[in-house]
């Protein structure tokens, strides 16, 4: 008796998992239909006297490897800082 009242729990449990995940589902899909169906684009023109086409064009402004060292760094930072209290909190727990 007590494991059919476990199992009808479960159901239960279940059944409002998928309810929740189905309207969260509609709650994304209708405003997405809906401007995909009814919504209009805001095109923009292009205009020969416009001032901003108009400047020198720069090839970069942060020369490559710097992006390149710090973006390695920063991860290789990250994956040591994690680590570290990952083995802090491991050996806590001893």
């Amino acid at each position: 008796m007590i494991e059919d009242m476990a199992c009808a729990k479960s159901v239960d449990v279940r059944l409002s998992k998928v309810a929740l995940d189905v309207l969260l589902l509609l709650c994304v899909g209708f405003p997405i239909l809906f401007l995909y169906l009814w919504g209009t684009a805001y095109h923009r023109g292009f205009f020969c006297d416009d001032e901003s086409i108009r400047h020198p064009f720069h090839h970069s402004t942060v020369p490559s490897i710097y992006l390149y060292i710090v973006g390695i760094a920063m991860n290789c930072t990250v994956v040591r800082y994690l680590s570290y209290l990952s083995i802090f909190q491991y050996t806590k727990t001893l």
